[in-house]
């Protein structure tokens, strides 16, 4: 079906005259970018896709707040929190319009998110 699919049939199901709060678990996202998690899950959501899914709810222009939950720093290694924290910001800025360029690998990552020393 795709992650595209999944999109339609959801904004298709959803009252259009309601506000919507989105509560992204990072858990979704495949653990090559989110690792820090209770769940991690192996084949999850690319990162592009929990973007994609974010943007298409943010578009209907009435998303009214938003969370992201399960992040555990406490797991993993600091670049495994690095890679966590980078991709929950990239879900988060993506609801306020933030497009990406290009695409980041995280194992060869010099600098965050923010462009600081790692």
């Amino acid at each position: 079906m795709g992650v595209p699919k999944v999109i339609e049939m959801t904004l298709d199901a959803l009252d259009t005259q309601n506000k919507i709060h989105v509560s992204f678990d990072i858990d979704a996202l495949d653990s090559n970018v989110a690792p820090c998690t209770g769940t991690a899950v192996r084949a999850g959501l690319t990162l592009r896709e929990g973007i994609s899914i974010v943007e298409a709810l943010r578009d209907t222009k009435r998303v009214q707040g938003m969370d992201i939950v399960e992040i555990n720093p406490k797991l993993g290694t600091p670049q495994d929190v690095r890679t966590t924290v980078d991709s929950a910001l990239e879900i988060l800025k993506s609801m306020f319009g933030y497009r990406r360029s290009g695409a980041r690998h995280y194992s060869n990552l010099d600098t965050g998110i923010l462009g600081h020393e790692q």
